[in-house]
């Protein structure tokens, strides 16, 4: 597989090349997780930043360049972070963090929103897709409304089997 910077910049080739409007943007996150999955190499393009979860919730803060269709090659930067023997990595769209965090109400559930009702389940590193289903709904819930934007999410985890090898 290709490294997340030659994929980006790939990816924003192809993007140029059937869209060559500068109306037409794309947001990208990419991720390589290494056999060891000790790391993960990372690039971002105009898109929010993936979370790390373990006994907590971190932000992985990494530098974003432009979407794909506004960059050019030298934008986006690749960056590797180590993630420890035991993690999750939840990547999702704005259009979670964009929802509302009352019905009717100004203010975004915004990324610090997702943090903190993350951080509060009693083991954030084994989130699972029920537990990702329960924080859909308690999103939706919250802004009193259906999503307006486009939601996904993926979650990688790594839990290795205490007794065997990784």
């Amino acid at each position: 597989m290709a490294d997340p910077l030659t994929l980006t910049h790939a990816l924003n080739v192809v993007f140029l090349a059937e869209h060559p409007s500068e109306e037409a943007f794309a947001t990208v996150c990419c991720a390589r997780v290494p056999p060891d999955r000790a790391s993960a190499t990372f690039v971002v393009a105009g898109h929010p930043m993936p979370l790390l979860l373990g006994e907590g919730v971190d932000l992985v803060d990494l530098p974003c360049g432009p979407p794909l269709g506004l960059g050019r090659d030298g934008d986006w930067a690749g960056v590797t972070v180590p993630l420890g023997r035991t993690w999750a990595l939840l990547f999702y769209t704005d259009g979670l963090v964009e929802a509302r965090s009352r019905p009717g109400g100004p203010d975004r559930f915004g990324e610090q929103g997702l943090i903190g009702h993350l951080g509060e389940l009693p083991a954030p590193g084994g989130l699972d897709g029920a537990g990702l289903d329960t924080v859909l709904a308690h999103v939706q819930e919250l802004s009193g409304e259906r999503f307006a934007d486009d939601v996904a999410v993926v979650l990688i985890r790594h839990h290795p089997d205490p007794a065997g090898p990784v």
